[in-house]
């Protein structure tokens, strides 16, 4: 057992971790204590069973496992809670997804077993008095949208704070009759949505940096958007990005789209959380953890056998505590950073130019 992880009275099995090693990863963590977000983030995946086949997605979307035990989920969710707290988290963010959660096949009891799911959780939240908000996280290919706004309006009302978050991705997401029916729900639930993410693949980043991204202006004018790292999956020789075009797209996003996450944050603070391993992640078979790529044991025979681990390879490779913006820096995905060997172009960080654009911009606001 190791004696701390992120702090706080939480005790996790790390009997994993080569004994050779351990000492220097619990150094590492207690160094990067300041880095962690203060918020819990728990990303439950109901099941896998999805309406689209993105190419760049980790999941089985064939598979039904978990969709007979959406209620039951909400016993996972309480302990994923209960552990966060011991790590001194003080709020908690819940977000449910597939596959995709909204499906037209799905019938009124589908629904009633969300309701059901997120009341349970909210009631134990109330009872213990954590402040928590949910997320129900949707691809938005779908017609039954009364019956989403339903839903959402009905846990709002019993104050169960509740949206919706959904993804754009220009290339390998969407057919072109899949985008028409994405963008009119966007219309249609311009109230209800929280955030808009997008994946940093690397054909996603050059549909960017070359102008070819319809819709993305009323997505940035009326929602909140976050790029989230790319992490690791069947098909990441062809997804992963090169050093280079991470740099280049943040940049860009500097330069056109600077109210988007993480941007707006390294823009108008010097102190920032990590943007990774502040996410707890429950699997369909209940799986959990820190990582959801580590917990589908991805390439394991490649993988760091830990989260621990895998935060010291980068840290440590990256010499971020001695890095000047290292206050200001999110500091990437680790995992994709432990898988994108061959995609290094770049002697240094590529994160040092984009801070340095950052600087650059700010010194003549």
């Amino acid at each position: 057992m190791s004696k701390l992880v992120f702090g706080g009275d939480a005790v996790i099995e790390t009997s994993d971790i080569d004994p050779s090693v351990r000492p220097i990863v619990e150094m590492t963590d207690t160094l990067l204590s300041k880095k962690r977000s203060s918020q819990g983030e728990i990303i439950v995946t109901l099941f896998e069973h999805c309406n689209l086949s993105c190419k760049f997605c980790n999941q089985d979307h064939d598979s039904e496992v978990g969709m007979d035990n959406i209620r039951g989920k909400a016993q996972d969710v309480i302990k994923a809670i209960q552990l966060l707290k011991k790590m001194r988290k003080e709020t908690f963010s819940i977000h449910f997804m597939g596959g995709e959660v909204f499906q037209d096949r799905f019938t009124e009891a589908q629904y009633v077993e969300y309701l059901l799911l997120v009341l349970d959780v909210r009631d134990f939240c109330e009872m213990m008095g954590y402040p928590v908000e949910f997320v129900f996280v949707s691809n938005l290919v779908h017609f039954n949208t009364q019956a989403v706004k339903s839903l959402i309006d009905t846990l709002n009302a019993s104050g169960a704070k509740t949206t919706l978050g959904t993804s754009y991705d220009p290339s390998m997401r969407f057919s072109a009759k899949d985008l028409i029916i994405f963008a009119k729900n966007l219309e249609i639930y311009r109230d209800y949505i929280s955030v808009v993410n997008i994946v940093l693949t690397a054909p996603n980043i050059r549909k960017f940096l070359t102008g070819n991204i319809p819709h993305f202006d009323f997505i940035y004018e009326h929602f909140d958007v976050f790029f989230d790292y790319y992490t690791p999956e069947a098909n990441h020789e062809q997804m992963s990005p090169k050093d280079h075009e991470l740099r280049d797209m943040f940049v860009f996003l500097t330069d056109n789209y600077p109210k988007a996450h993480p941007i707006t944050g390294w823009m108008t603070s010097e102190t920032n959380a990590m943007s990774c391993q502040s996410t707890y992640t429950i699997q369909p078979d209940g799986r959990a953890g820190r990582c959801t790529i580590l917990l589908n044991n991805f390439q394991k025979e490649v993988a760091p056998k830990t989260a621990g681990e895998m935060e010291h390879e980068f840290i440590t490779k990256m010499d971020c505590l001695s890095c000047e913006y290292f206050s200001r820096c999110g500091l990437g995905c680790f995992l994709q950073q432990h898988f994108n060997g061959p995609n290094r172009t770049m002697n240094d960080c590529w994160m040092k130019d984009v801070h340095k654009k950052i600087s650059e911009v700010n010194s003549v606001r």
